[in-house]
């Protein structure tokens, strides 16, 4: 009996060794740069004659339910994130102004998320309104307001949560890109803080309370190429072209520029990442899902139990960051897919109505292969009857479909309520025009002509020549261009020598109002196939 008992002894020793050294799971779950896309829609980057369908935020839901109901039995813990951009670019999320988008998250669950450079599309009291309607704290720690130096009223620097006994914190971060990306108007009372300095402060400050786990939740991109970009980083940071101190920084260099990150939620740049990409050093990892709806990032953190760390991490799913959630295998939760239907009946009545049609799929690309852009810009010169019309490729937003095309599908192209504004100039201000937006990006959208890009050359100078049927364009001839009120502001046009107000006219026609009317007039139309972008190399 005596022996029986001491073997009993043993067990419950052993069994309180084992839980005691247990590995716990945190499941992150996020998404970031939504923009709307909340309902679901046939997914033609996969097959684009029989493109299964995508699921919509209720299908989302259904993932999400099962995810949280495995977990809970286990004991594990589970966030859920989003990284900030949620709702312009539909017609469901724009012509809400956010408010049926918020309203849905609200229905997820979400436990925070990140206020992106397009929360402000609609402008700061908007955005405002959002964060009061939102059963979820809106995060960001480097927005503060012009007056008073404090951070503004609507959101939080960051938040506690508890799994297990450790303490999560969760700091919010908001490129500060934002300040030249946005109406000026609509950031006029705002100043957005250099993002590794400011993040810095608050990571000592959530370690000092106590914060065993530390995650950023930050509207900063993850690079198409991470361990490119970090190469990069540290060529500039030798040369004296980078430091810590510097705004508009990316998720890699925040990541190098803090310490006591364990883990930065990207977003901003809509490209999904696979795998985390992982600090070499610091071993921060960072994980970023792609754009628009219709997928999930899920990352499984491994906590030791004593240690109260990360000791590791795997995908709960599909062995991969990122799910898809077609809606064959995630069937729409019918209490948010009634939601979604009622609100999307409010807001985008007549969206269906066919205005036009195509002989094929037109694509979007870089500079010299973004046929959806040309049009976009054909159209802008034909509604303002000038020489050219100019876009930026950041504002041609979706392709376009073949066959019937409708109101909804143009919507999804051009997305903004940008205005067309006309400028009368000489040559030689329509070249740094030109080069300003080109050099920016590294591509611009054109009508009315051909240009030659030097990506070595100054700002102003990036475009070399310019070509109007053959022929070389003239620097003291006076040209008129069509180009988007948005421009003008966020590309600080205005500030060019020999830019002035006297040479502009607003005409305040949309660019979806003058694209929507170009295919009324002109359908069929099919996809452009002459160049009008060429790359001067050495």
């Amino acid at each position: 009996m005596k022996k029986v008992a001491i073997i009993l002894l043993l067990v419950l020793i052993t069994a309180v060794f084992v839980d005691a050294n247990e590995t716990r799971k945190l499941i992150i779950v996020h998404t970031n740069d939504v923009h709307g896309g909340v309902t679901s829609r046939p997914a033609t980057f996969i097959n684009p004659d029989f493109p299964p369908e995508m699921g919509s935020i209720a299908s989302q839901l259904t993932y999400l339910k099962r995810l949280r109901e495995r977990y809970k039995e286990k004991g594990d813990g589970l966030l859920f994130l989003d990284a900030g951009d949620c709702f312009t670019g539909t017609p469901i999320g724009s012509l809400s102004k956010g408010e049926a988008v918020i309203r849905l998250m609200n229905q997820m669950g979400f436990d925070a998320m990140a206020v992106g450079n397009h929360e402000f599309d609609a402008g700061e009291e908007n955005l405002k309104t959002l964060s009061q309607i939102a059963h979820f704290p809106f995060l960001s720690c480097n927005i503060i307001d012009k007056d008073t130096k404090e951070l503004v009223s609507y959101v939080k620097p960051y938040i506690i949560k508890y799994f297990f006994g450790v303490k999560v914190a969760i700091i919010g971060l908001t490129t500060a890109e934002t300040e030249i990306t946005t109406f000026s108007e609509n950031v006029a009372n705002v100043q957005f803080l250099p993002e590794a300095e400011t993040a810095q402060k608050y990571i000592d400050k959530v370690r000092a309370e106590g914060a065993e786990i530390v995650i950023l939740l930050a509207h900063l991109g993850l690079p198409w190429d991470p361990d490119e970009a970090y190469r990069e980083m540290l060529r500039k940071i030798d040369a004296g072209e980078l430091k810590s101190t510097d705004k508009r920084l990316n998720a890699v260099e925040v990541a190098h520029f803090t310490e006591g990150v364990d883990l930065i939620i990207g977003g901003h740049i809509h490209i999904g990442h696979r795998q985390p990409w992982e600090h070499p050093e610091k071993h921060t990892l960072v994980v970023q899902n792609y754009a628009n709806g219709g997928s999930i990032g899920t990352l499984m953190l491994k906590v030791d139990f004593e240690a109260k760390a990360i000791v590791g991490y795997e995908f709960p799913e599909y062995q991969s960051e990122i799910v898809t959630y077609f809606e064959e295998e995630f069937w729409p939760d019918p209490v948010l897919d009634s939601l979604l239907n009622t609100l999307q009946g409010e807001v985008e009545a007549g969206f269906d109505e066919v205005v036009g049609y195509t002989t094929g799929i037109i694509t979007r690309g870089d500079a010299a292969s973004n046929y959806a852009g040309y049009l976009v810009c054909d159209a802008m010169r034909e509604n303002a009857g000038t020489d050219f019309a100019i876009s930026n490729l950041g504002g041609v937003r979706a392709e376009i479909p073949g066959g019937e095309v409708t109101l909804r599908d143009l919507f999804n192209v051009m997305p903004f309520d940008n205005s067309i504004v006309v400028v009368a100039a000489p040559g030689s201000l329509m070249v740094k025009i030109f080069s300003r937006v080109a050099s920016k990006h590294q591509g611009l959208l054109i009508s009315g002509g051909k240009l030659f890009f030097d990506p070595k050359a100054h700002q102003e100078a990036s475009i070399v020549k310019v070509e109007v049927e053959g022929q070389t364009m003239k620097d003291d001839i006076i040209y008129t261009l069509a180009v988007s009120d948005y421009l003008i502001d966020a590309y600080n046009l205005r500030y060019l020598e020999g830019f002035s107000h006297e040479i502009m006219n607003h005409t305040y026609v949309t660019i979806r109002d003058a694209l929507t009317e170009y295919f009324r007039k002109h359908s069929p139309l099919s996809p452009e196939v002459s160049p009008r972008w060429k790359i001067i190399s050495d």
